[in-house]
């Protein structure tokens, strides 16, 4: 909806995260990552940010003014689910003034066990 939109000023240095990589994800034609792994490491950088928000989440550990971040996309924990997962990452300055936002997609497919029967163990003559 346009009228849930802010309207964000870029103030030069403080500008937009930045993706670095995707670990384990080879990205395609229509700019997705597709990852096998769980927790698919996403990181990036940002310069001037106080804060960096993945999906609503402010990362914990980001330290002020390093302008290096990461993610931990852990499907276990229902930050990644399978198939299609679209992040949305912006940083906020000392003032609290948000970033415009990185958007990104991350399709998830998680290599599946193949079960195997058990094979009979013959017994050995004493």
């Amino acid at each position: 909806r346009e009228e849930d939109k802010e309207i964000v000023e870029d103030s030069g240095a403080f500008a937009a995260p930045k993706l670095v990589s995707v670990s384990g994800g080879v990205v395609n034609a229509e700019g997705v990552y597709t990852v096998a792994n769980n927790p698919a490491v996403i990181s990036g950088t940002a310069s001037g940010a106080s804060q960096i928000v993945v999906n609503g989440y402010a990362l914990q550990k980001f330290t002020p003014g390093s302008g290096a971040w990461t993610y931990y996309a852990n499907a276990d924990f229902g930050l990644m689910k399978e198939g299609q997962n679209n992040f949305e990452v912006y940083a906020v300055d000392a003032a609290g003034k948000k970033s415009a936002l990185l958007n990104f997609k991350v399709l998830y497919q998680p290599v599946k066990a193949v079960e195997v029967a058990p094979v009979p163990v013959e017994e050995v003559a004493n």
